[in-house]
């Protein structure tokens, strides 16, 4: 994918070092939540134009999204 998604701490790391902050959770029903294991799908604002992306976490390989990044 190119990404490893660190829920916890909000953020996408790219393969190559730069980082996309994740600004949205939602849950399984479609509610925005704050809680990252509630979490099923995330939303990000892409550099450089700002699109905003939505990743539904369940179509990821489960080794790309880490609770925290070491």
């Amino acid at each position: 994918m190119g990404y490893r998604f660190d829920l916890q701490n909000r953020v996408a790391v790219h393969d190559h070092g730069f980082v996309v902050p994740i600004t949205d959770f939602y849950d399984k029903f479609g509610d925005y939540t704050e809680d990252p294991e509630e979490a099923v799908v995330i939303g990000l604002v892409m550099p450089p134009d700002g699109l905003y992306v939505t990743l539904d976490l369940r179509d990821m390989d489960e080794d790309d999204i880490v609770t925290t990044l070491q």
